[in-house]
């Protein structure tokens, strides 16, 4: 095999890999409860606070 296709392999693997992570943060966001985030806000969960402001 060539580096060409090595390379091409390797960044398409990647692509791959950041869509699932972004597909995962996207269907954990939206099935969030916002009663709950904002709960959690309230009681100092930063990451909570960070999400609610998204």
């Amino acid at each position: 095999m060539t580096p060409e296709i090595w390379i091409t392999s390797g960044a398409v693997l990647a692509l791959i890999v950041l869509s699932f992570l972004f597909s995962g943060t996207e269907t954990g966001m939206t099935g969030a409860s916002r009663a709950r985030l904002h709960s959690l806000a309230q009681g100092g969960d930063s990451r909570a606070s960070l999400v609610e402001r998204l």
